[in-house]
């Protein structure tokens, strides 16, 4: 396990003297023992070491592939607007813990190389295939994720056939 501790970075290994520790916002690294390795954003929280079990506890975890960069960016700019004008103590302080917390992910996304790729859309026909297809032979992503919008909720004025070429080209 590598993840980011307050007094610094830690590594930890098979039959690590127990341990206590506090965590910060930021990326946990499991490798398992066929050397796979799985990637997590967690918003702080406790590291415990035993003997033979290293435990875990954050308010929030995520798989690293499962960050919206794209929501990720917006919430660290309006962080960063509410710190700017200077409002109440309280929005300030609520506003520099959200900003390092989503300047955590970004860091988590740009640790493993992973990016978001915005594709266009339009508001009665959903998804541009065309420009999808074009992104996935391009740059071969691992996963796909489809985000419905307020204009068009569950891509629910997507036509079925196109709902059905979506389907095929993924």
């Amino acid at each position: 396990v590598i993840a980011s501790g307050e007094a610094g970075e830690l590594g930890i290994a098979p039959r690590h003297e127990p341990l206590l520790t506090r965590l910060k916002p930021g990326q946990v690294e499991v490798v398992g023992e066929d050397g796979k390795r799985q990637s997590y954003y967690v918003s702080g929280g406790i590291l415990e070491v035993q003997p033979n079990l290293v435990t875990v506890l954050a308010d929030t975890a995520l798989r690293a592939d499962e960050i919206d960069e794209a929501a990720a960016r917006h919430a660290k700019e309006e962080a960063e607007r509410i710190i700017a004008r200077r409002g109440e103590a309280m929005e300030i302080a609520e506003a520099q813990a959200r900003l390092a917390e989503v300047t955590a992910q970004l860091q988590a996304l740009e640790r493993l190389a992973l990016r978001a790729i915005e594709v266009p859309t339009h508001v009665r026909e959903g998804i541009d295939l065309n420009r999808l297809a074009h992104v996935i032979e391009l740059h071969r992503p691992k996963a796909c994720w489809l985000m419905t919008s307020f204009q068009n909720p569950l891509g629910s004025l997507m036509p079925e056939e196109k709902k059905r070429d979506l389907v095929e080209l993924l």
